[in-house]
């Protein structure tokens, strides 16, 4: 048996349009104009896909996300908190491994125009790795041929990182790894699961069909 995963990247929200870096789960967190119209497309995308499960993270800009796949393929959504994405500032150390302090904090004052940024972390690596695990345990333990997963892009670059490494994953490479891949809001990336042989295989990476 096999199956088939879509995972897909939450919408635009307010607060990827306009950064503050804090992870906003609050008013910033609602999708912009524009993130409602790449949510629209994905009904598009998923209406003529069987699908048999629809997970999200319990963030709001996921959750509005994977309805515009519920109204496409008629499932409920199904939360999962484990999925949210990792809990601090971004960028983060995850993403400037091996980038001096003062450098990286300067750098990012600058995108953000924020001249008192200051990074701020409230989840270890370790932890954000075992939620991982987690999904990677569930997923293997399905008994579903078509699921989606609507997360988070750091979340997702991680989970594919770990696919391709396990406990091989360290702190430093995943964060030089996050750095070559692009997630794009409501890109598409398909992975699949061979439950006979316990074999992953990432079939396509940021597809953005559905927004052309």
């Amino acid at each position: 048996m096999r199956t088939r995963i879509y995972f897909v990247r939450h919408a635009e929200a307010q607060s990827n349009a306009n950064p503050d870096f804090d992870g906003s789960t609050g008013a910033l967190d609602n999708l912009t104009e524009t993130g409602q119209k790449q949510a629209d497309a994905l009904v598009s995308r998923f209406k003529d896909i069987k699908i048999d499960a629809i997970y999200a993270s319990n963030i709001l800009r996921a959750e509005l996300t994977a309805k515009e796949i519920s109204k496409a393929t008629g499932m409920e959504i199904q939360t999962l908190p484990y999925i949210r994405e990792i809990k601090g500032s971004f960028p983060d150390k995850f993403l400037y491994a091996g980038l001096p302090q003062g450098e990286m904090i300067e750098h990012v004052r600058k995108i953000v125009h924020h001249p008192t940024w200051e990074p701020s972390m409230d989840e270890t690596f370790e932890s954000f790795k075992a939620r991982i695990v987690e999904l990677k345990n569930f997923l293997e333990n399905s008994t579903h041929k078509h699921v989606v997963v609507v997360s988070h892009a750091r979340f997702l670059k991680a989970f594919a990182s770990y696919i391709m490494l396990g406990e091989l994953l360290t702190e430093e490479l995943s964060a030089h790894i996050a750095l070559k891949l692009t997630v794009g809001n409501t890109a598409v990336s398909k992975l699949e699961y061979n439950h006979d042989k316990s074999k992953w295989r990432i079939e396509t990476w940021n597809d953005e069909e559905h927004l052309d």
